[in-house]
């Protein structure tokens, strides 16, 4: 349920129970991760010493209160939270 949570985070950011802001970028040249997007998580890195430009520094949410999204989600779909 990729979609209805891109929703839910969106409309209640309060969902996020863990999140990271790192710079990323789309990578377009690679052979193997190219289109993919790329963010460095390793601890301790400088990211002004990779080569990525003035890369956007970018929101990830990696976990979410799923109790409560779930709950929100099929109170909605069901008309219960109407």
């Amino acid at each position: 349920m990729h979609s209805p949570l891109t929703v839910g985070v969106v409309a209640h950011p309060e969902l996020i129970t863990a999140e990271e802001t790192l710079p990323m970028v789309v990578e377009t040249l690679g052979l193997y991760t190219r289109g993919m997007t790329i963010a460095d998580w390793r601890p301790g890195q400088d990211s002004d010493a990779r080569d990525w430009g003035d890369s956007p520094r970018v929101r990830i949410a990696f976990d979410v209160d799923r109790a409560t999204f779930v709950r929100r989600f099929v109170n909605r779909v069901t008309g219960k939270d109407a």
